[in-house]
């Protein structure tokens, strides 16, 4: 029979040899007061991720699992889930870094939450600043909103609550739809009761979608800024590739959860806020990255 530790947690590794080691340094160096472990996914990296790990794996407590193809990031953490040892389960990014004991602070923090789905502390920048993470569940009537650019009006913004809220939104705790997958802590027990991240998600929006199922088991997510985390990788979130996939896998949520019709729409709304979005980018605030991405949108079959 298996030890049962307080934590487990699950990074999933791609092509990210010198961030992961960051990442992993900073989890020993600043966990204390608890038993937990650290598993790592390596998605068939080609930078040396494998080596480096395994060379890690030899002075510190370190499980790896060795991909040799890229599983997609849903499927990667599943896989680590199956192995843990944890009554809590940490699915944490490669690209963050720990600067306290947010591991054990978060876990007290949640363990306080009655019908706990997932907890979240707050992500920084680089350079200190709230990085916005999650938000609330892309319904037809939230997309209009958001491709039309009203979900920060004052009352638009508190009737249709938006996919993605401002900064404003993340200084106190609160319940949340959906939060983002770089850091999301969740009762192991319950993650196997929605059967973990769609595998059908390669990668964009599996974070919401789990929530989302969560949600229907009566669990809610909770943002907490008590204790904070650094994620590298959120200042780069709306490049090119990424603002492409979040669209399809917007509208993939949508067909799954609120049906054909509901998706017809929603696609039909994004595609309109990516032609109004091409025409900023592309005239008025010339953008050429956004640009591109916004016609690749605009072109693409859903």
């Amino acid at each position: 029979m298996k030890q049962q530790l307080d934590l487990s947690v699950i990074i999933v590794s791609y092509n990210t040899r010198l961030v992961t080691l960051k990442c992993l340094r900073s989890i020993f160096e600043y966990t204390r007061g608890l038993s937990f472990e650290v598993i790592v996914v390596d998605n068939g990296s080609s930078d040396g991720s494998t080596d480096m790990l395994r060379r890690f794996k030899r002075k510190n407590p370190l499980r790896l699992i060795a991909s040799k193809k890229n599983l997609g990031f849903g499927r990667a953490n599943n896989r680590g889930a199956k192995i843990a040892r944890g009554k809590y389960l940490v699915f944490l990014n490669s690209d963050t870094l720990l600067t306290t004991n947010s591991l054990k602070i978060s876990l007290e923090e949640a363990k306080k939450i009655k019908l706990l789905g997932a907890y979240s502390c707050r992500l920084l920048n680089a350079d200190g600043t709230i990085q916005p993470t999650g938000g609330f569940f892309p319904t037809p009537a939230r997309i209009l909103t958001w491709q039309l650019f009203l979900d920060d009006l004052p009352l638009i913004k508190y009737w249709f609550r938006p996919v993605h809220p401002t900064v404003s939104w993340y200084g106190e705790k609160i319940e949340l739809d959906w939060l983002t997958g770089a850091f999301m802590l969740i009762p192991r027990k319950i993650f196997a009761l929605v059967h973990g991240f769609d595998e059908d998600i390669f990668m964009y929006v599996e974070d919401t979608d789990l929530c989302y199922r969560l949600r229907q088991l009566g669990r809610i997510a909770v943002y907490s800024p008590t204790t904070a985390i650094i994620h590298l990788g959120g200042a780069s979130g709306s490049n090119g590739n990424s603002l492409v996939a979040e669209a399809k896998q917007t509208a993939f949520f949508v067909r799954k959860h609120f049906g054909p019709m509901a998706a017809f729409v929603s696609i039909f709304l994004i595609k309109l806020g990516s032609l109004l979005r091409w025409v900023l980018f592309g005239i008025i605030i010339p953008n050429e990255t956004k640009a591109h991405s916004y016609r690749q949108i605009l072109f693409s079959r859903f």
